[in-house]
């Protein structure tokens, strides 16, 4: 029975390296093995092979780069033909078949399935080459309801590039989610901390802590929370937020999931995340200069950017702004939708725009969370403020909310 059992992993593993030819995925690569390649982006989880049968020549080139040999690691990333003598010397023990975990591993190069069980794996952690990176999540909230929209091109053009470049990616259609965006009682399941007068956010805070949020909420709160990345598309409208999306950010983001007083802005809970606005907008660029009838865009940015994406500690990057889309012409579209894509690619390696930080107040009731003294007088022979919120009567910033500094 061992001897068939044998044979049929060795058809599969057959199986799967004829799958990996096929989608053009080359074992080895040049002088870099395959766990190199297909692994090197986070922690794989191996297992030793069922028989020493899989360590035979026919399956050096591929099967044998994906075992974990638990004697000798410091070898492990050896070439091919090396470590293939190695294996047959030091594996001692049988196992079942290699097991490698999907969710370390680049979407680009998963293979057919899991093969093995889930038992007994050693956990090893990877070489990360330069360039690589470990599988990132993305999330992308839209607020827009027509499919035929630029907002709606714009959010499919990111999912096609970061999922080209390995990226796993959610996105959270409003319209399509149906989502309410209205906060209510509703949101909050079994009793009420104060039934007679009902305060919404500390009503809420205590039913996050208790786990009694409604669904939709828990929902958008466990893409949050996976998400390395964060894209918001949408429209601008009013000077802000569109209804549906500024309900989101009121109903999601919960305080002690979202914010606290004891953490805030860069020492926030999403501090270790970045997010990026992908804004367009009915009015041209011209009109939100500094010269413009509607006012400089980083004023109109500093609240959402500020206010609610630095306040909750992400890391914000510059925003996607796509102006006067309704008087653009079709090729220049195209154009604007590959720029899109091609700044997409390198996107995590963005800087984020800069914002004061939080260790330049004290952070008190007592003091009134102001900016602290020496930190008034470093600032006082400077020409220009700190930032479009804190100018402290000076000049803002040129571009503060809207590039990053050099």
């Amino acid at each position: 029975m061992r001897g068939a059992g044998s044979l049929h992993y060795i058809s599969i593993l057959s199986l799967l390296l004829l799958h990996w030819r096929l989608q053009g995925i080359s074992p080895l690569g040049s002088n870099q093995s395959l766990p190199w390649r297909m692994a090197g982006r986070g922690d794989a989880r191996l297992k030793p092979p069922t028989t020493r049968a899989l360590l035979h020549a026919k399956y050096a080139t591929c099967s044998i780069y994906l075992i974990l040999e638990p004697v000798v690691r410091s070898s492990l990333w050896t070439s091919c033909s090396k470590w293939a003598g190695r294996g047959r010397r030091t594996i001692k023990r049988p196992g079942s078949i290699f097991y490698l975990d999907l969710r370390s591993v680049d979407a680009a190069h998963r293979p057919v399935g899991i093969l093995g069980e889930s038992v007994g794996i050693w956990k090893l952690p990877l070489p990360r080459p330069a360039g690589l990176m470990a599988l990132k999540k993305a999330l992308i909230v839209l607020a827009h309801s027509e499919k035929t929209s630029f907002n709606y091109a714009l959010k499919e053009a990111a999912v096609e590039a970061l999922k080209k470049k390995g990226w796993d990616v959610t996105v959270s259609d409003l319209y399509a989610l149906n989502f309410n965006p209205l906060i209510s009682k509703k949101d909050i399941t079994g009793g009420l901390k104060d039934p007679d007068n009902f305060k919404y956010p500390a009503e809420a805070v205590q039913a996050y802590k208790e786990g009694r949020l409604s669904s939709d909420i828990v929902a958008e709160q466990k893409k949050l929370a996976d998400a390395n990345l964060v894209i918001f598309q949408f429209p601008l409208q009013w000077f802000g937020l569109p209804a549906i999306l500024k309900g989101w950010f009121e109903r999601v983001f919960t305080g002690e999931f979202a914010y606290s007083y004891s953490a805030m802005y860069d020492k926030g809970p999403f501090k270790n995340k970045k997010a990026v606005l992908s804004i367009t907008t009915g009015g041209a660029g011209s009109m939100f200069s500094l010269l413009g009838v509607h006012g400089d865009m980083n004023v109109v940015l500093w609240p959402i950017q500020s206010g609610i994406l630095y306040f909750c500690g992400f890391q914000v990057l510059e925003p996607q702004l796509i102006y006067g889309i309704g008087h653009t012409p079709a090729d220049e579209r195209l154009q604007i939708l590959d720029r899109w894509k091609k700044r997409l690619e390198n996107i995590w390696e963005e800087k984020p725009l800069s914002f004061a930080p939080s260790s330049y107040f004290d952070l008190n009731f007592q003091s009134g969370f102001l900016m602290k003294k020496e930190v008034q007088e470093e600032q006082k022979n400077k020409q220009v403020g700190l930032s479009v919120g804190h100018h402290l009567g000076k000049s803002i910033p040129t571009d503060n909310q809207i590039k990053t500094k050099k």
